[in-house]
């Protein structure tokens, strides 16, 4: 703590974006993720500390709520991991505060994919290029997802905006059009020149899930398990109403 707030009195900084965090689904209990709660909380006295400090923009995650979720408001949580437990203990000492000289916001990212995209946005591009992606039949299934070119946009706007359009609230990061995830399965197989994904029955992919549950527990990578099968099935959507007031258009299309 004593070293980071050296660095940051050294640096005298006027805004902060606190990305810092353990991102990881393999933890087992909330004090696996010590980063995430006592990380908000040592960025904060720093930046009491340096007195230069005129805006912070926190990082949360989604994963506050369980996918499919949809929260009464910012303050309604659910988690299902000890990730997502940590963002909550993240996102309420930063609610907790008074008296600060600065102003903040928080953002929970949907789910981003571009460029540098790894697990599992990279696994879902590489089983549609190898022709092993199944869709469950007859599923429509929408997401709010976010292009990173637009993500970025979207923060840098928070950090930007008038502070009244931004203080003390919290927003969803992602595109404003939800993708259907079938429609967006057969634009990367067009775009891979591909044959399209193939249709199978719900009950058939939940069977490969569970193989998948056995070989990654024995250390045999396999891309569909049960839990992201549950994933992919559940639509996720969420309001960006709020945050388009604040970023307008968003500079990529699909």
């Amino acid at each position: 703590v004593d070293k980071l707030t050296q660095i940051v009195k050294s640096f005298a900084p006027t805004h902060i974006y606190h990305l810092g965090a353990r991102t990881d689904l393999n933890g087992h209990t909330l004090a696996d993720y010590r980063e995430n709660i006592e990380g908000v909380q040592n960025i904060i006295d720093a930046a009491n500390e340096a007195q230069s400090v005129k805006r912070i923009v926190f990082a949360s995650s989604r994963l506050v709520c369980k996918i499919g979720y949809q929260p009464v408001s910012y303050l309604d949580y659910c988690p299902t991991t000890p990730y997502g437990e940590s963002k909550v203990v993240g996102e309420n000492i930063v609610n907790a505060l008074t008296g600060e000289q600065w102003s903040w916001c928080i953002f929970r990212p949907t789910s981003i994919w571009g460029p540098w995209f790894d697990i599992p946005y990279r696994n879902f591009f590489d089983t549609v290029r190898k022709g092993v992606y199944l869709h469950p039949k007859n599923a429509k299934v929408l997401k709010s997802f976010g292009f990173v070119g637009n993500s970025v946009y979207q923060i840098r706007k928070l950090m930007d905006a008038d502070q009244q359009q931004i203080a003390r609230k919290t927003f969803y990061v992602g595109d404003f059009e939800p993708i259907d995830v079938l429609r967006f399965a057969n634009n990367i197989a067009h775009e891979f020149n591909v044959a399209p994904p193939k249709s199978v029955p719900l009950w058939l992919l939940k069977i490969v899930g569970l193989v998948g549950d056995g070989l990654n527990s024995i250390g045999i990578g396999f891309p569909l398990t049960t839990f992201r099968l549950n994933n992919l099935v559940t639509p996720m959507l969420h309001d960006f109403a709020d945050l388009k007031a604040v970023v307008g258009d968003l500079p990529y299309s699909m």
